[in-house]
């Protein structure tokens, strides 16, 4: 039996069913119970699966932010680049490489990185800013890898150098922190650095979530997380909310020696 697993993406708000292994054809001529087990994305066109729960239920967080851009409720968008990007990079902790921004929404920091040469891929959930954001890179002759969909589905061929965790983590509720941080070690190669800025609200309710530090040092565990100390800026969000920023790096154990 050909085990692969079944998931789906949302883009431009068509549903589409995701499987590993096969060619689309392939797919085509396969029984739903032989779909397990998934390491890489393949799509095919699923919208008869449009009431399965786990298709409804990406298509109501891609509409809720979605509504949110549509009608101007993005109190979390500063409008710029997020001065803290600028701290990594003037810093020299941050230099040219192959860079993934989960949650980009209208991607400022996209626009920065690929102004100084980097080899920038981007998601977001929401089409609306994505598209603004395809625009922009073509009118300043600027390029960046844009995917719209939700990021929980995505399997890249090649993996990141870093990655810059600033809007993606607080957005989730804490039964997702699990799965986000795997899909955050696996999209890194060895030594890869999460550029992590974990919002801090000291309130239960979100999003954004608080990302308390604690909860961070276990979810982010040193068995396969090295952490930095903490970097200090004086960004501070207009309801008061502010983050705390850290250097991850992703630790790969030697298995050379293990019988």
């Amino acid at each position: 039996m050909i085990k692969l697993t079944t998931g789906v993406v949302v883009e431009n708000q068509i549903v589409s069913l995701f499987v590993t292994g096969l060619m689309k054809e392939q797919v085509l001529h396969q029984h739903p119970s032989h779909l397990k087990n998934l390491e890489q994305l393949i799509c095919v066109n699923a919208n008869k699966q449009k009431r399965h729960p786990i298709v409804m239920d990406l298509m109501k967080q891609s509409n809720e932010w979605e509504n949110c851009y549509l009608q101007g409720q993005t109190g979390w968008d500063r409008g710029d680049v997020s001065p803290n990007l600028m701290y990594w990079i003037e810093g020299g902790m941050l230099n040219p490489c192959r860079i993934l921004i989960p949650g980009c929404g209208n991607g400022y920091e996209v626009l920065a990185l690929a102004e100084k040469g980097f080899d920038v891929v981007a998601i977001d959930i929401a089409p609306t800013p994505i598209e603004n954001l395809r625009r922009t890179l073509k009118a300043r002759q600027l390029n960046a890898e844009l995917i719209q969909t939700d990021f929980f589905t995505c399997g890249f061929e090649k993996s990141f150098d870093a990655i810059y965790e600033q809007t993606s983590l607080c957005t989730l509720h804490s039964y997702d922190w699990v799965r986000y941080e795997k899909c955050l070690y696996n999209w890194l190669q060895p030594k890869g650095q999460v550029f992590a800025q974990f919002m801090q609200t000291e309130n239960e309710s979100g999003p954004p979530f608080h990302c308390e530090i604690s909860t961070m040092t276990d979810l982010f565990n040193k068995d396969r997380w090295l952490w930095s100390k903490e970097h200090e800026t004086q960004v501070i969000h207009s309801e008061g909310l502010y983050e705390k920023m850290y250097l991850l790096e992703k630790v790969v154990k030697d298995e050379s020696n293990i019988l």
